[in-house]
């Protein structure tokens, strides 16, 4: 039979999402971040007001943080890809990061235009609507890939440039890879998961013989037919994003070599 969402039907079966709780967990999280981002001030660790380099130092520590909590839903998600929206949906590592471009909008002003379209898109729009999809370990894949691993080591790279332990071509260099092999196509498959698995969800929604969520599933607080459309906000968004950012890096990185060779040839006819 062909699948349309006019026909699903739904249960009960499934855990609900703690909305209230997980409200809390990321004003926690925020708390958190303002204090150490005040202890980092305190002990000079680049004090300066709006310090790009201190807040790319609690990047790095959110992200670590989402990479603790996430990896086992990457792992589950290439275990069984079809069915990854069925697993336990773990909520924290979002919450992290929803606190922490939160605290980068509050405290860090004025901010680029680049970082406005960031929160804006990922943050603000595409983050609450991942949540109310509670899209089961999909929606781990996705912050893996988005603010944890391949951002938490280009940001300590952006933090070792300012302790003078690499320079700018070199996180130029490592960060061109890490967009190309890591980041941008783990953006792209997790766009690509996210349609699959809503084709899946969808499917069994109609098929009267099996339950559409299993015991430990997350329910989405989201009805079938805004679902319909709340899915693909996810999945434009999540290409853009791999594909814009790594389009920025890639021309980031040849125009620091550029300026080198010619930088190396002006000191060579001195």
């Amino acid at each position: 039979m062909k699948y349309t969402i006019e026909n699903i039907t739904t249960d009960d079966t499934g855990v609900p999402l703690d909305l209230m709780g997980d409200v809390q967990y990321a004003l926690m999280w925020f708390v958190a971040i303002f204090v150490l981002d005040f202890i980092l001030v305190r002990i000079k660790w680049f004090p300066e007001k709006n310090s790009a380099t201190r807040y790319f130092s609690l990047h790095v520590i959110i992200n670590a943080y989402v990479v603790f909590e996430h990896l086992p839903d990457i792992i589950a998600t290439y275990s069984d890809p079809s069915v990854a929206f069925l697993g336990p949906c773990n909520t924290r590592g979002v919450m992290a990061i929803y606190a922490l471009h939160l605290y980068h909008i509050a405290f860090y002003q004025p901010l680029d235009f680049i970082d406005w379209v960031h929160h804006v898109v990922m943050v603000v729009v595409m983050l609450p609507i991942a949540y109310l999809l509670a899209p089961g370990h999909l929606l781990g894949h996705g912050a893996f890939y988005a603010s944890g691993l391949p951002g938490g080591l280009d940001y300590m790279m952006l933090v070792m440039i300012k302790l003078g332990w690499i320079s700018k071509l070199d996180e130029k260099y490592y960060n061109n890879y890490i967009q190309l092999w890591v980041r941008a196509p783990g953006c792209l498959v997790h766009a690509w998961l996210t349609y699959h698995n809503y084709v899946e969800a969808v499917k069994r929604y109609e098929d009267p013989t099996i339950p559409d969520r299993l015991e430990y599933s997350a329910r989405p607080l989201v009805e079938p037919h805004i679902a319909r459309y709340a899915v693909w906000v996810v999945i434009i968004t999540f290409y853009w994003n791999g594909q814009f950012f790594l389009e920025r890096v890639i021309r980031s990185h040849e125009r620091h070599i550029v300026k080198a060779a010619i930088e190396g040839k002006k000191a060579k006819a001195q």
